[in-house]
């Protein structure tokens, strides 16, 4: 019986082994499997969630003060706002969190923005170790500790801008195919409920292009072709469509345990936080195989 086990496994093993000298694209995802698995990506992953979830309060605070003085006088995009945050939240976690901080907007602004810049400067250098560790980076010369915390505050409000950008792309074509579909009075015609749905995860997918552009440019700290990082970030860009699909989904089954009754709609976002951060940190593991670079030397020995 071993000897058929071991025949079996060597069989396997050749056929994989042959799949992957013909395919390139499956070639490339199993050496980003096996940079993420040196790296300890899950153990890593699980730092970045603990200190996402730290920072998600007031940078949400923050974005929702900004958006209300600029949509309190316009409710149905302010809906539309509502609807794209608890697609990149699911749950109800966000719900009241909206309404209440856009009408007090002034004070909630100034407690965001000093929620950002700690938690959020924490969180981005957290990121940034995982990303360099992933990538190999993480033994390279680092910046002196001020220097560090100017290039994770640039990198912060980087992020800030893209991603406003891309909730902003996201929410206004949104609103636009909704505003033709009615104009056009096509709400009736077969399919056509399909084809804009196909619509607004074609225009996310472009406005998470820009958010994951921005990460994998600036936090490995090497130097990045713009051709993998576009590869990268639109690898990212549909996982993401994907895994929000089906974190939902995995999500709306865990909430049906006991424990999630007692915790509610936090553990939702910590688990959606890990689920994030484990995709996140495998983008950049295969950005990085694309790249075909070395294995840090210290990713190995992470606990």
């Amino acid at each position: 019986m071993p000897a058929v086990l071991d025949r079996t496994k060597e069989r396997l093993t050749a056929t994989l082994r042959a799949a992957r000298a013909r395919y390139q694209a499956l070639d490339h995802l199993f050496r980003a499997a096996t940079r993420y698995k040196d790296a300890n990506g899950d153990y890593l992953a699980a730092g970045v969630a603990y200190y996402s979830f730290l920072s998600i309060v007031p940078l949400l605070l923050l974005i929702l003060s900004v958006a209300g003085f600029v949509l309190a006088a316009h409710p149905a995009l302010l809906g539309d706002l509502k609807a794209g945050i608890q697609d990149v939240l699911p749950g109800d976690f966000a719900s009241g969190l909206v309404d209440k901080t856009i009408a007090n907007r002034n004070l909630v602004g100034i407690v965001g923005l000093l929620g950002v810049a700690y938690a959020g400067l924490g969180w981005v250098a957290n990121l940034r170790k995982a990303v360099q560790i992933v990538w190999g980076t993480d033994q390279d010369k680092q910046p002196n500790f001020l220097l560090a915390k100017l290039y994770d505050g640039l990198a912060l409000v980087g992020l800030g801008v893209f991603g406003l950008a891309s909730l902003g792309l996201t929410v206004g074509a949104s609103s636009a195919t909704d505003w033709l579909v009615r104009t056009m009075h096509l709400a009736g015609v077969p399919g056509m409920g399909l084809l804009t749905t196909v619509v607004g995860i074609a225009i996310a997918v472009v406005g998470d292009t820009l958010v994951f552009g921005w990460f994998l440019a600036r936090l490995p700290r090497a130097s990045v072709r713009y051709r993998s990082v576009l590869k990268g970030a639109v690898f990212c860009a549909v996982g993401f469509e994907l895994l929000k699909l089906v974190g939902t989904f995995y999500i709306t089954r865990v909430s049906q345990s006991p424990s999630f009754a007692v915790l509610g709609g936090v553990l939702g976002v910590l688990l959606w936080l890990n689920l994030v951060s484990r995709f996140l940190l495998f983008g950049s593991a295969w950005t990085a195989a694309e790249q075909h670079l070395p294995t840090s030397p210290a990713a190995a020995s992470q606990p």
